[in-house]
């Protein structure tokens, strides 16, 4: 047995425990946390989409096998996309983040940076659709991405004014202590959040801009 890998499998498990199969368990070939557990695995191996996360199964099934059950081997890109699709996305995002949390903290990380992002192409004037905008937890030491709070509407709004919104949000979903968080200087104006200045220069013909650094003992 793979012992780094049983304890993989079995902190997804405590971390996912409030996440509902939602197939029809008698009728199903593969276990709900064979098909989870071997999906985190081929997105850090590079996977990009479901064919991928089947390709990486298949190419290392003796491996897997070694801390999974795999009663019906490895499921096919088609059942990887069914079940994703209709887990509950808020209890498994939910555990993911305690899953991610856990792992950066038995590794060791202490520098998390904040910042957010627009999502290229995923507005639709014709409906209204507003751009949809992710602020994201990085953890730069074990590359790991904590969390992450979407903000998306019917009629357009500021980007940064959304991001201001998300950040407390997302804050709240981490375990903080004694670990140093980066916001550049937008996030800074949020409410209730201990704040020391530095100063940083975007470029020579600029004047030097502020970037936030808080620490939580």
């Amino acid at each position: 047995m793979d012992e780094s890998g049983l304890g993989y499998v079995e902190g997804l498990r405590q971390c996912l425990a409030d996440v509902k199969d939602p197939r029809v368990v008698p009728r199903c070939d593969h276990q709900l946390l064979d098909v989870v557990a071997i999906a985190p695995l081929a997105v850090m191996c590079g996977a990009e989409d479901w064919p991928d996360v089947e390709e990486f199964g298949a190419s290392r099934q003796d491996w897997l096998k070694t801390f999974l059950e795999l009663p019906g081997g490895i499921p096919s890109h088609d059942t990887f996309r069914r079940v994703f699709g209709r887990l509950d996305r808020g209890r498994f995002a939910a555990g993911l983040f305690l899953w991610t949390q856990a792992l950066h903290e038995a590794t060791g990380g202490k520098v998390i940076a904040v910042d957010g992002k627009a999502m290229r192409r995923s507005f639709a004037r014709k409906s209204g659709l507003a751009m949809l905008h992710l602020v994201t937890a990085w953890a730069t030491e074990t590359h790991l991405t904590l969390g992450q709070v979407a903000r998306c509407g019917q009629v357009a709004c500021a980007e940064k004014s959304n991001e201001i919104t998300a950040i407390p949000e997302l804050l709240k979903l981490l375990s903080l202590k004694g670990s140093t968080v980066t916001i550049d200087a937008m996030g800074c104006q949020c409410d209730g959040l201990p704040v020391r200045w530095a100063a940083r220069r975007r470029s020579p013909r600029k004047s030097a801009s502020r970037k936030g650094i808080t620490s939580w003992a």
